[in-house]
């Protein structure tokens, strides 16, 4: 399990995702990536490419 801070920037939130967990999901930058609320967690998941 890795934690990290939610930060706030010009009206948005964001959290950065370590290296380690993109590389191992294959993440690309432009990737789009699917944000589901699940059980009061937040689930992120790489959508399926068309």
């Amino acid at each position: 399990m890795v934690s990290r801070k939610l930060q706030h920037q010009n009206g948005s939130y964001f959290l950065v995702i370590p290296r380690a967990l993109v590389d191992s999901m294959g993440i690309n930058i432009g990737d789009s990536l699917s944000i589901n609320l699940t059980n009061q967690n937040i689930v992120i998941s790489k959508e399926a490419e068309k």
